[in-house]
Order: C-alpha cells, then sequence, then structure tokens
C-alpha cells in the first residue's frame, strides 16, 4: 500500500525522526498475533505504529475506527474499503460478505485471510482510534488473533485500556506497547529538538526531560515555542506558555468529565508517590458507611485504570500518575477541606503493604526511585544508571539515598533484599 491519506485512515506521511528503540518494541511485538498500542493522548502512538509499518514494507489494512464506527456495520464498511484496496480482487467479496457474524461467514473471512498471507510481506491489521469496540467487533478480533495465521498481525491502537478484560480478547499472543515504551528518551529529544533547529545545552535538555518526562506532545509544544526564545524557554521548560493548552485538556477531558468525588480523590492522590489500589479506601471520607465506601472505591479504581495518564504496573503494583497531569492536579489542593489533606497523608503513610514493619515504604517510593532501585538490582553502576536515565550522576547518588532512608537500608544489596520481600521488586 502506497502513502497517502484514504478511506482507512492511513496517515499521510511518516515521521522523520527514525527511532531505532521504538522500532525494535515493535519488531518484538509482532511476533504474537495481536499487538495493542494503548497509551494517552498526545503520545504518538499512531504515528510510531505508521511508522513501523511503512518502514518494514508490509501490506497494511488501516483501518480508523471510533465509537460511530465501532458498531459492526459501520465498521465493516470501513474495514472492506480499506481491505479493497490492500486486496483488490477480493474487494467485492468483502462487501458481499458483509460482517462475519454467522460462524459459517467467519470461517470463510478467516481463510481468505489465510490464503492472501500465505504469498508476500507480512499483513497488518492495524485499527486505529479503538476508543470503543463492540462485543461483537471484539469477537471478530478474538477469532482472528486466535487463529494464529502465519505472516499476519491484528494491531489495536488506543488511548483507552485495551487489554483482555475489556475488549473481550484472550488471546495467548497479545503483546502490549505502552505510553512507557513510546516516550522519547533524551537522544531522541535532542535529536527532535536539533531537527526543528534547535540545539538545548546538556543541563537544559535534562531539566526538559525531567519536566516532560519524554512526552511527545509536550516535547512538541516546547519546540514550537522554542521558535521565538529558546535559551528561555529551554532553561525553564516549567513556564512555556504553550503548556496552557496542555492543562486546558487535563481540565476538560480528565478532570472536570469526572463527578466531584472522584476530582476530589485524583487531587488527593497526586500528593503522594506512586500508590497501591488498596489506599482508595484510605482517600474516602471516613464518615461513610461502609458499604458507599466499598462501592465507591470500587468505581474510583475503575475510573483510574481507564485514565491514559495513571499508569499501573504489574512489576511493583503501584500505580503512577504522569508528571505533568500530577502537576495540574496538584494545583488543585483548593477543593480539599480543611484537615482534609493532613488525615490522607496520615492514612496514606499507614495504609497496609504486604510485608513487615517497613512495608509502608514502598508507597513512598517515587517513580524514579523504583526505576533507579530497578537498575541497582541489576548490578548498574551510578555512571551507567546516569547514562541509561539521562540524568546527572549526582541526581542517582541523591536518589540511592533518598531510597536506603526510606527501606531503611544500608547497602545496595540490602535494598535489593528488602524491597524484595516487600513485593517492590519481583
Amino acid at each position: 500500500m502506497g502513502i497517502g491519506e484514504n478511506a482507512a485512515g492511513f496517515p499521510t506521511q511518516w515521521g522523520l525522526l527514525e527511532r531505532p528503540r521504538v522500532t525494535a518494541l515493535f519488531e518484538c511485538a509482532v511476533q504474537g498475533s495481536l499487538v495493542t498500542v494503548v497509551a494517552g493522548p498526545g503520545y504518538g502512538k499512531t504515528r510510531a505504529a505508521a511508522d513501523f509499518v511503512m518502514g518494514a514494507k508490509a501490506r497494511a489494512v488501516w483501518t480508523r475506527i471510533g465509537r460511530i464506527e465501532g458498531s459492526p456495520p459501520l465498521f465493516w464498511k470501513s474495514f472492506a474499503r480499506a481491505a479493497g484496496e490492500a486486496f483488490p480482487a477480493r474487494s467485492a467479496w468483502l462487501d458481499a460478505l458483509g460482517f462475519p457474524e454467522l460462524p459459517s461467514k467467519m470461517a470463510s473471512f478467516l481463510q481468505m485471510l489465510e490464503d492472501e498471507a500465505s504469498d508476500g510481506p507480512p499483513i497488518f491489521l492495524v485499527f486505529d482510534d479503538c476508543s470503543y469496540i463492540a462485543d461483537a467487533v471484539g469477537s471478530l478480533f478474538e477469532a482472528i488473533a486466535e487463529a494464529r495465521i502465519r505472516n499476519l498481525c491484528l494491531m489495536l491502537v488506543g488511548c483507552g485500556r485495551i487489554s483482555a478484560e475489556t475488549a473481550g480478547l484472550r488471546s495467548g499472543g497479545l503483546r502490549r506497547i505502552g505510553g512507557d515504551g513510546l516516550r522519547f528518551d533524551g537522544d531522541e529529544a535532542g535529536r527532535l529538538f536539533a531537527l526543528r533547529g534547535h540545539s538545548p545545552s546538556d543541563s537544559s535538555l535534562r531539566k526538559i526531560m525531567r519536566h516532560t518526562e519524554g512526552w511527545a506532545l509536550a516535547l512538541h509544544v516546547l519546540s514550537l515555542e522554542g521558535a521565538g526564545d529558546a535559551e528561555r524557554v529551554f532553561a525553564a521548560p516549567e513556564s512555556c506558555e504553550g503548556f496552557a493548552a496542555i492543562d486546558d485538556m487535563f481540565s476538560r477531558d480528565f478532570f472536570s468529565a469526572y463527578g466531584t468525588d472522584i476530582r476530589r480523590l485524583l487531587v488527593k492522590l497526586s500528593l503522594i508517590s506512586d500508590f497501591p489500589l488498596k489506599i482508595l479506601h484510605e482517600a474516602l471520607d471516613d464518615r461513610s458507611p461502609a458499604e458507599a465506601r466499598g462501592a465507591y472505591a470500587e468505581a474510583a479504581a475503575t475510573a483510574i485504570m481507564s485514565n491514559p495518564f495513571i499508569s499501573y504496573s504489574q512489576a511493583s503494583g503501584l500505580c503512577s500518575i504522569q508528571g505533568m497531569y500530577r502537576r495540574f492536579l496538584s494545583g488543585r489542593q483548593f477543593l480539599l477541606g480543611e484537615g482534609e489533606k493532613a488525615r490522607f497523608l496520615l492514612a496514606a503513610g499507614a495504609a497496609p503493604r504486604d510485608g513487615g514493619p517497613r512495608a509502608s515504604a514502598g508507597l513512598t517510593l517515587s517513580r524514579r526511585e523504583i526505576e533507579v532501585l530497578c537498575e541497582l538490582s541489576q548490578g548498574l553502576t551510578r555512571e551507567e544508571i546516569a547514562n541509561k536515565k539521562y540524568i546527572s550522576v549526582n541526581t542517582v547518588k541523591s536518589e540511592i539515598k533518598s531510597i536506603y532512608n526510606k527501606l531503611g537500608a544500608v547497602n545496595r544489596a540490602d535494598a535489593v533484599r528488602i524491597s524484595t520481600g516487600l513485593g517492590i521488586l519481583k
């Protein structure tokens, strides 16, 4: 398939910046039969997927689906049009087949895919903007993934948490690419700015990476504003006037869209470092009846797990709020009543975790401290960690000192032993 906007919504052109690290993530992921590329707005997930598909010189059937196109009849109309471009000889057949709800139609459809995939370059069936997946469409995706057709991979791209549970997909071949993998690292950010005519100093680039955490949208905003006064903008990225538009997006889509109770909860959670879901019970008004607290905690967990700017690490069992979103939420502490903040912080510090007397330490380790701790457990030196994380050696020393203090550890081996016992490391 050539480059250009078509009925399937394939991006007009691919990106100008080569990112071998991200390409390697996709190369590994497409060894399975199903790949989900899920991240919040502005992470460049569509661009990354398009770059990989075009670079792989594959046959791509690229279909954009939203809430409307997610219904079976409209979904099939969009897909059949895109597939007809990739497989012209099958165009009329796909139109006549219609959405394959019946087993006989599904068998015919899967056989067609197998026949097409049996010869020629790999086939990627890419469904972009998967904000809504009807049950019938989810069943179709599951059937394609479970068929394990050689030379064919199904790729779902979206902002929501597309998972085995939410999309009805139970494929053993599921591979995931998330926001953490799509973030720009220091080297990629430096090359991005160079591509746009900027050359921030090493110290400025470190400030930029600390503030943006490699979020593509924030880096883009900075590069645009830097065209006017690069030295000022890059030296103090937190003062970038263009970030007001990002705060507007946070407010509109990921704050005001929630009920009052959830908004207050998010503000409370922004006051602490990475947290386990069980802490939601501690964030509730202690005057609420037990049954109300349970129902509310369940609703809160659903809201948090569906928020693309809050990630969950299976390795640590902790949730983490994206840095710029956290700063946005922290600026709304005026919503909390007198003494409410102090009561929550007290409850959060006492929140039980499986382990021992130091169990609450894992709750207060920041995301960076957990990352540094993971590197320590792998035997990396301070200099190697600094180069890998694009931070100074002094910053690494400070993080290690903080880790030791919080865990009550005396050295690296002690920190690894304690954190493993607490379930922070697995």
